[in-house]
């Protein structure tokens, strides 16, 4: 209840008091019992206007009860009619201030306490019935009148306050709507960096694992060459031509891979007849890479892009850093996973360091879901170097 309201209601609520109080002593009998219970019921709704509402709650309502009690017997004391005033009074309070079934119940109790009494009243002093009937009916109007009236204002306050309750929870869910927004642009922001960044990862590998592959071939092929040269010209001359091949076959991939498309073998032959023409390029080199598949594995196009660069950068690996002579690829079933694992012949590495090769390779396996493991010389006690990774739910 706003403060302009709360001072008006106090003002008709002391108002009355004060009114009856003048009635009382200017055209009443004032004698000590009619003010004592005047003053006792005045001075219990004061205490619990300025007190018991604010401190004690259940003692409140008691009061209001004990008040009524004041206000019939001043009734019956006082015999002028004037109490009407004060049940209008405690009528209206009951509703305004407390849950309805306690103003209902205030309500009966005054009413039918009026009622009776002015009925009483009117008997007594030898009127008609139907004069002292008609008289008790348009006193009790005067009290539902007070009641509807005292209703539609606890209504009126109850809509206000929910009224209010609600704009509260709208600006406060506005509130929560604006950091939730913000907090989406700013995880928008992340999310966009975060998959730049991985683009930019992804691009990068797509580069340098065909890009690293060609130009060791093309190295190894000059290599030859050169030895080549003096003895066997002709034998030269071919060395070159396959570098030269292989310089373009590279300069094509890399351009495929800043187009974010598949390799050439893999896009136009498949994954199975991709995997032996690399072998077949290995071995121009003096590198033979074998590979163990199942013949009924069928592996889902999202994962052969990932899995083709991986062996091919092992195998690159294995020639630029082991000088190794045999790659072993191995791909298999197990359960609902794929296994992939690629050992080598080489010399090793007494210590490992992850270098941007076995970094793209690690990269691109997590991103399938897989798990990688590097195993240099003599910790699996067979080979120079291996990789061995699992990519879980592949055939689920």
């Amino acid at each position: 209840m706003d403060r302009k309201t709360s001072t008006l209601l106090f003002i008709a609520k002391y108002g009355g008091y004060l009114i009856t109080l003048f009635i009382i002593i200017n055209f009443g009998t004032p004698g000590t019992a009619v003010l004592s219970t005047y003053m006792l019921a005045f001075a219990l709704d004061s205490i619990r206007n300025f007190y018991l509402d604010n401190r004690h709650q259940a003692l409140s309502r008691y009061s209001l009860y004990l008040q009524f009690g004041f206000i019939l017997a001043f009734t019956f004391l006082d015999r002028s009619g004037i109490a009407v005033v004060l049940y209008i009074i405690i009528i209206t309070d009951s509703l305004i201030a407390f849950p309805l079934p306690v103003g209902r119940q205030v309500f009966l109790l005054s009413l039918g306490s009026f009622a009776l009494s002015s009925i009483y009243f009117g008997m007594e002093a030898g009127r008609p019935v139907l004069e002292v009937l008609s008289i008790s009916a348009i006193n009790s109007m005067v009290l539902v009148f007070a009641f509807g009236v005292g209703y539609m204002a606890k209504r009126q306050f109850e809509e206000k306050q929910r009224a209010e309750d609600a704009l509260v929870k709208l600006e406060a869910s506005r509130s929560e709507l604006e950091n939730a927004h913000l907090q989406l642009l700013q995880h928008g922001k992340e999310k966009e960096r975060m998959l730049l960044v991985e683009e930019r990862n992804r691009i990068a590998r797509e580069i340098h694992d065909p890009l690293a592959h060609s130009l060791t071939t093309i190295i190894v092929g000059m290599e030859a060459a050169k030895k080549l040269m003096d003895r066997d010209p002709e034998r030269a001359r071919l060395e070159l031509e396959k570098s030269q091949e292989q310089a373009r076959r590279g300069l094509d991939d890399v351009r495929r891979s800043v187009k974010a498309l598949k390799p050439r073998a893999l896009e136009e032959q498949g994954f199975s007849d991709a995997l032996r023409a690399l072998s077949r390029d290995f071995a121009a080199q003096g590198v033979q890479v074998e590979v163990q598949m199942d013949r009924d594995l069928e592996i889902a196009e999202q994962y052969e892009l990932p899995l083709f660069r991986v062996i091919q950068e092992c195998a690159t690996n294995s020639l630029r850093h082991g000088r190794a002579s045999r790659v072993l690829v191995s791909l298999r079933r197990m359960g609902s996973s794929l296994a992939l694992e690629v050992e080598d012949s080489g010399s090793g590495c007494a210590s490992l360091v992850e270098g941007s090769g076995l970094q793209g390779i690690r990269e691109r396996l997590e991103a399938v879901g897989g798990r990688v493991e590097f195993l240099p010389r003599g910790q699996d006690g067979k080979t120079g170097f291996a990789v061995i990774s699992t990519i879980e739910e592949v055939f689920s």
